[in-house]
C-alpha cells in the first residue's frame, strides 16, 4: 500500500473510527479529534514530510464530525419509542 492509498482511505477510516469509539467510550465528541491531531502531529513530524501537515486537521474534523453524527444517532435513538 502507497502513502496516497494511506492519506485518503486508511487514516480516514481510522480517523472515523476513532471519532465514533470515542464518543461510545468518554461520551464527549473533543476528546479524539484532540488525540487524532496529536498523533496525526507527531507522525508528521517523526514519519512523513512537512507536506503531511495539513492532514492531521483534516483528520481530527472528521474525527469530530464522526463523533457529532454518532451523538445525534444515539439522541434520536433514545427519544424514538
Amino acid at each position: 500500500m502507497n502513502v496516497f492509498q494511506m492519506i485518503m482511505i486508511v487514516f480516514p477510516l481510522i480517523a472515523a473510527g476513532a471519532g465514533v469509539i470515542g464518543y461510545l467510550l468518554f461520551k464527549n465528541v473533543l476528546i479524539m479529534p484532540v488525540v487524532v491531531w496529536a498523533a496525526g502531529i507527531t507522525a508528521a513530524i517523526t514519519i512523513f514530510n512537512s507536506s503531511f501537515l495539513l492532514w492531521p486537521f483534516i483528520y481530527a474534523a472528521l474525527s469530530w464530525a464522526a463523533g457529532i453524527i454518532t451523538k445525534s444517532i444515539i439522541i434520536k435513538s433514545r427519544l424514538t419509542p
